[in-house]
């Protein structure tokens, strides 16, 4: 944690984004809701009307390091009664508390909901986390970890030969090989970081948002990012938090080799000014654009990019001041409340920059 951490500040965000956030059953409940719903709660996207899983993902690990586990659970029932097709991953987008709007499944959020329950065991002992993190492991390993290569897949379906270096979550891959030994997730994990690396090595030190199983740049096949794959932008910006989640756990000297190469480049490029941080920076060594918009631009902070940041600096002890001065502006910027994706990063950076990702001690690592 940073000299200046401040816990009391990551609770506060916590509940700001928690109450603009977080709709319960109650709030909207309508006869045409699927069975169940009445125990589900849910994070509300950019428009009311809408939930992606990334979001449940992250709200159960917001509201695990927020002390706050019914809500963990209330969100996994959420993620339960919206399961299509006899699988048990979640639809990546879905309706109210009503129907999938998109049956394809998204792997990060596959990741972070079956992490959490994990968690939420370490914490407890209910064999009834372990039990319900297992069925989602189970399926993330049949259909989200490809067989030949023990890659990432981006999804369940689609996306052949493309992946998302910020659905590399090692501390999910740990936990899965601690209560799931039958299957190679150690595996998974070596491979993870070694073509994390290769990415890295064939760039500035930063790493590009989407890129092909030979680690170059490549447009994603959902077409999400026709322009920007090729940058450290929107996608890339979660990279260090699940990197530093992972140093500061297990030490891992492959999570410090990547964040120490980005926290050179990002000291360079910002002239150790981390006011000066952007939300999509080159990565291509020929690209000679320019970083993308201060974080204060559009009139509200992209607090999500000063997380980044910060993250980026966190096992690079020679520049510890600049991730204090970095954590210090998130510290004293409040969710807009206005933008679901960086309110809900500011959490997540805040919770860890500020000292609430505290291991639980029976976790074996």
């Amino acid at each position: 944690m940073p000299p200046n951490g401040n816990p009391d500040f990551a609770t506060n965000i916590y509940n700001n984004w928690k109450e603009r956030y977080i709709i319960y059953h109650s709030q909207e409940a309508s006869a045409n809701d699927l069975p169940g719903a009445e125990n589900a709660a849910r994070v509300m996207w950019d428009s009311r009307p809408f939930t992606v899983s990334e979001g449940i993902g992250y709200g159960m690990l917001n509201a695990f390091f927020a002390g706050d586990y019914d809500l963990v659970n209330q969100l996994f029932h959420y993620s339960v009664i919206m399961r299509q097709d006899g699988l048990r991953l979640m639809p990546w987008k879905t309706r109210y508390f009503q129907k999938a709007e998109d049956r394809t499944s998204a792997t990060d959020a596959d990741l972070d909901i079956a992490t959490a329950l994990v968690l939420l065991y370490a914490v407890t002992g209910n064999e009834q986390f372990k039990a319900s993190a297992l069925e989602v492991i189970e399926d993330i390993w049949t259909w989200e970890i490809l067989p030949a290569n023990l890659m990432i897949r981006p999804a369940n379906a689609g996306f052949g030969g493309q992946h998302n270096l910020s659905y590399f979550a090692p501390i999910a891959l740990r936990l899965f090989a601690w209560v799931d030994p039958a299957h190679d997730w150690m595996g998974v994990l070596n491979v993870g970081y070694e073509y994390m690396a290769l990415v890295q090595s064939r760039g500035n030190g930063l790493v590009a948002d989407w890129t092909s199983t030979d680690g170059y740049p490549v447009v994603p096949a959902n077409n999400a990012q026709s322009t920007n794959y090729n940058r450290f932008g929107m996608e890339s910006l979660r990279v260090p938090w699940r990197l530093a989640w992972d140093y500061h756990w297990t030490g891992e000297p492959r999570a410090k080799a990547i964040l120490d190469q980005m926290s050179n480049y990002i000291v360079t490029t910002t002239g150790g000014d981390p006011s000066q941080a952007r939300k999509s920076y080159p990565y291509e060594l020929n690209d000679a654009s320019e970083p993308d918009n201060l974080w204060n631009s559009h009139t509200k902070i992209h607090v999500g990019a000063v997380g980044t940041v910060c993250a980026m600096n966190f096992t690079n002890p020679d520049q510890l001041v600049f991730m204090d001065q970095c954590t210090a502006i998130l510290n004293t910027n409040m969710n807009t409340l206005i933008d679901y994706y960086p309110d809900i990063l500011q959490v997540i950076y805040s919770q860890l920059l500020n000292g609430l990702y505290q291991k639980p001690p029976a976790i074996p690592f």
